[in-house]
């Protein structure tokens, strides 16, 4: 059995593929970023928690964060000067 701490950082997919495999039952709980600097992206989804109880591992995910455009047009000034 996967330590489930190994679970973390991992993408949604490949982490439920690995519990499928070990028939460990699991459940899918998703967090949402509110940041105004980072706009999240639907297609990276990764586990950013894990917890087991009773026998069933629970995995927080969250969509991978990406900089907004004023957040990239602020950092390229920071360094283009």
């Amino acid at each position: 059995m996967i330590a489930i701490e190994q679970l973390i950082g991992m993408s949604l997919g490949y982490a439920k593929s690995v519990l499928e495999r070990e028939s460990v039952a699991y459940v899918v709980e998703k967090t949402e970023s509110k940041s105004r600097f980072f706009i999240c992206d639907p297609t990276l989804v990764y586990v950013i928690r894990v917890r087991r109880k009773a026998n069933v591992v629970y995995l927080l995910v969250n969509e991978s964060l990406k900089r907004s455009d004023s957040v990239r047009k602020a950092m390229e000034r920071r360094y283009n000067s």
